[in-house]
């Protein structure tokens, strides 16, 4: 299925304002809860204008990933607000510098058996129809560092009804 949505899923984005602590919250029910503790430190009152379901996909996958590598905790925090900067931390095992060296490759960047390796390749394409990047800030035995930078920038609930 993960396959079939890689080839067929190139769609328009949708672009509208939503709160994205929200959105990550909702996207952090994604990962194992018994296992994995999904923390948002983001205001409530942050929004941003984009495609609300394809970045779901984007956080619900690094989220998932980072569940699914061991990590006990995962924090996502907005860390600039011109432009939006998301940086994704948790504190799993890191990551193989096999696994580094094809991270964003389709179907070769997998860490896992039986995985395609389409989660962040698909998330990188998502990020970059957006204008933005997705990009490893770093791994190791503390944990890994995601980073989704995304043009236009985070807006306050005052500032969108302006």
């Amino acid at each position: 299925a993960e396959t079939l949505n890689y080839v067929e899923d190139r769609r328009e984005l949708a672009i509208a304002p939503f709160g994205l602590a929200d959105m990550l919250a909702e996207a952090g029910q994604i990962a194992d809860k018994e296992k994995t503790e999904v923390v948002v430190d983001i205001p409530p009152m942050v929004s941003v204008s984009a495609d609300r379901e394809q970045l779901f996909r984007v956080f619900a996958n690094l989220f998932k990933n980072a569940a699914e590598a061991g990590a006990s905790r995962v924090e996502a925090r907005l860390v600039a607000s011109q432009p939006m900067t998301i940086e994704i931390r948790d504190n799993g095992p890191g990551m193989a510098p096999r696994a580094v060296e094809n991270l964003f490759r389709p179907f070769a960047g997998s860490a896992r058996a039986g995985g395609t390796g389409l989660g962040l390749a698909i998330a990188r394409e998502v990020v970059e129809a957006h204008g933005g990047t997705l990009a490893l800030k770093g791994t190791g035995a503390e944990g890994t560092v995601f980073c989704v930078t995304l043009p236009g920038g985070a807006t306050t609930a005052s500032e969108a009804a302006q």
